[in-house]
């Protein structure tokens, strides 16, 4: 495991407060017709929450790596795994499974091996499927400083 990967139970919740929030602009990008949502590193499962919200039919699903962020998680998702990505891919913690949007919100920088991961999950998508990616914008003051100074990659 990377070294800017929390470990399962490694880390307080307070650590991931960036994390758990709801991200409205992914949200917005979430086709309106979609009726499965994957969500790869879910977090406390907020956004697929707000979407059930808006959506109750829709079928949701996560993954996530932490497991304090998976058991707060839980409670509000209807099919969530614990799994870490460096050693599993996301077609192997549901295998079988398509779906129309799957949604990868600030993971990447996280993965080992980022590209294999998105290849074995673009497999998963239906056929007019889609896929939002965020990543951080390294470029912002605080993470610059964190990653050229501190030499960390920034989790907040």
């Amino acid at each position: 495991m990377k070294e800017d990967t929390p470990a399962t139970d490694s880390l307080s919740i307070e650590k991931f407060t960036s994390y758990t929030g709801l991200r409205l602009d992914i949200a917005v990008h979430v086709p309106s017709d979609a009726s499965s949502i994957l969500d790869i590193g879910c977090s406390t499962g907020t956004l697929l929450n707000y979407l059930t919200t808006r959506n109750p039919s829709l079928r949701t699903a996560g993954i996530e790596g932490d497991k304090s962020l998976f058991d707060i998680a839980s409670s509000k998702l209807q099919s969530i795994r614990l799994a870490d990505l460096n050693t599993e891919k996301p077609s192997q913690v549901f295998p079988q499974e398509k779906f129309d949007c799957i949604v990868f919100a600030d993971v990447l920088e996280h993965l080992v091996s980022p590209e294999s991961v998105l290849d074995d999950a673009f497999n998963m998508l239906t056929d007019e499927g889609t896929l939002i990616i965020s990543t951080p914008n390294i470029r912002h003051v605080t993470a610059f400083w964190s990653i050229f100074v501190l030499g960390n990659f920034p989790r907040k």
